[in-house]
């Protein structure tokens, strides 16, 4: 391999491969192709990799793909001059316009969908671009998804309008809420089935409480069946207290 891996698009040398490899930023083993490709994504879209604003990541079947921090989306948007800012995250956004918050859920619950908002100056006038994201699309119940679940669909949501709002320079990057969805995608394979997660008001969460308040079984043993989340066993608790406190 030559020090200049390529020429106008590519301005990383060999050393500086190696240095970014060594950071995770990307694949150790990545084709030197891809290596190209990626080092033109950053600089046409203005984010380093050396600040991990941006990072090349594997799909399996030999695809990879640059990944975007949500933050760098923003930035990326920022820099065309016509960002005009966006409106917080609508959750089970209905016809109309009604809506929660996230204050409205409690430990452990999710929303249907998510909306999100981003304007920009088109001719003068600040215009909204909406897309509104189905949970169940994207929620796996894995990884971050099972830890803030919350805090993931809400990024999913702002990414996609992000990209529809300036699809000219955010298209073909994932934030990490999606890239176990274009792993699948790549690959043809669906990821391995996690555990369910278990959620607040459900009738799994109701067995649960029981099971436990009954002492039929143990908060480990239920954590070998379900994902639970800090939120949902701090409800869990309290709903146990609840179910003794008033059943003889």
């Amino acid at each position: 391999m030559s020090n200049i891996v390529t020429t106008e698009v590519n301005r990383l040398t060999t050393a500086e491969i190696a240095e970014l490899a060594a950071a995770g930023i990307i694949p150790a083993d990545c084709p030197p192709a891809q290596v190209a490709i990626f080092a033109g994504v950053c600089r046409s879209i203005g984010l380093d990799p050396r600040l991990k604003e941006i990072e090349l990541i594997p799909l399996g079947g030999g695809k990879y793909a640059p990944y975007v921090r949500k933050d760098g989306l923003r930035k990326i948007a920022s820099r065309t001059g016509d960002f005009a800012g966006f409106d917080p995250i609508k959750f089970d956004l209905m016809p109309d316009g009604s809506h929660k918050t996230a204050a409205c859920f409690a430990r452990g619950t999710m929303p249907l969908t998510a909306t999100a908002t981003v304007y920009r100056l088109v001719k003068g006038n600040r215009c909204p671009f909406t897309v509104t994201v189905v949970t169940s699309e994207f929620n796996k119940g894995r990884g971050q998804w099972s830890a803030m679940p919350m805090q993931m669909i809400s990024k999913v949501a702002e990414a996609h309008a992000l990209r529809m709002t300036f699809p000219e320079v955010t298209n073909g990057v994932l934030d990490e809420a999606e890239i176990e969805i274009a792993r699948e995608i790549a690959t043809g394979i669906p990821a391995a089935p996690g555990k369910p997660v278990l959620q607040v008001g459900t009738e799994k969460f109701a067995q649960v409480v029981r099971a436990l308040a009954t002492s039929k079984a143990t908060l480990e043993q239920a954590r070998t069946k379900f994902e639970i989340s800090e939120d949902v066993q701090l409800a869990i608790i309290d709903a146990v207290n609840e179910y003794q406190q008033h059943t003889p």
